[in-house]
């Protein structure tokens, strides 16, 4: 009985907002390039119709700014997940101030939505 109810939990240690197609930038080491946001969290985030094609467990910078706030959200991180056009970024660098405008934000657009 509690091993079933252990395999039923998430193995995620933060909770994932949608992240509303919001425009993002991001840098490998050699490009610069332009993906749409899919869901973000505060340990990593999911990229769509990217522009520059990233490889497994390649370094790079996620940059995001949020719109109404004008804050910038950066963080960097290693590749997980490459699928066509989709990529995901588990971060490795991210500022206490960063993860706190994370929550802060996606939970405020969350509530709006559910209004």
């Amino acid at each position: 009985m509690v091993q079933s109810h252990l395999r039923s939990r998430s193995r995620r240690k933060a909770y994932r907002f949608s992240g509303d197609r919001l425009p993002v930038q991001y840098r490998t080491r050699f490009d610069d390039g332009e993906a749409v946001l899919r869901d973000i969290s505060t340990s990593g985030c999911a990229l769509s119709s990217v522009s520059v094609p990233v490889v497994l467990r390649e370094k790079v910078l996620v940059m995001l700014t949020l719109p109404e706030e004008k804050e910038k959200i950066e963080a960097t991180g290693i590749v997980t997940r490459v699928d066509a056009d989709t990529f995901a970024v588990a971060f490795t660098l991210i500022e206490s101030a960063t993860v706190k405008l994370i929550q802060t934000f996606f939970f405020k657009t969350l509530r709006n939505k559910k209004r």
